[in-house]
């Protein structure tokens, strides 16, 4: 999918825990910190129930000035955000 839109990437909000300066990551089997944990770009704490509505928010607009700093993209936020769906579904096919 994002060879087919010319992207090379589109940040996306991950959720972990992080105890005593280490990271715990229970997303998945073979999931470890050490994936991801180069390539972050911001990380911002949150508590247990801002999960849904505020991690939405809070990629949104992450992904808003992405895109101002991002000029030769040409997306708008919305189809972004449609890509990044179609990303995570191609995650489960």
């Amino acid at each position: 999918t994002l060879k087919k839109y010319n992207l090379e990437y589109i940040p996306e909000a991950h959720n972990y825990l992080k105890y005593k300066g280490f990271i715990i990551d229970y997303t998945g089997a073979g999931f470890s910190p050490g994936k991801y944990e180069v390539d972050l770009l911001a990380e911002k704490e949150i508590r247990p129930e801002q999960i849904t509505d505020f991690k939405v928010a809070y990629q949104k607009e992450f992904l808003s000035s992405w895109l101002l700093e991002q000029k030769h993209i040409g997306y708008s936020l919305e189809e972004i955000w449609t890509i990044r769906e179609q990303c995570i579904r191609d995650l489960f096919t």
